[in-house]
């Protein structure tokens, strides 16, 4: 099958890239799989403190109130 280039678009075909893929000659040992449960435990984790650090913050979006940063700010703006 020809490639099919659009010029007015200047952007490649799909097919270009989907007719030259042939079988991938890779596995996944054992050492890839701890790769990837590790960052996906770091990930969580990190989400975790994150989510830790900030909750006043996040709580104070959907109610509607002041943080306690904003609060303080303003009170020492006010004196």
């Amino acid at each position: 099958m020809e490639c099919f280039f659009a010029p007015y678009l200047a952007v490649p075909d799909i097919t270009c890239f989907t007719n030259n893929i042939g079988t991938a000659l890779a596995y996944l040992d054992p050492g890839s799989g701890a790769m990837i449960f590790q960052l996906i435990i770091a990930s969580v984790a990190g989400m975790a403190v994150g989510i830790k650090l900030f909750w006043r913050n996040i709580v104070a979006i959907f109610t509607g109130k002041k943080s306690e940063q904003e609060q303080s700010e303003q009170q020492g703006t006010d004196k």
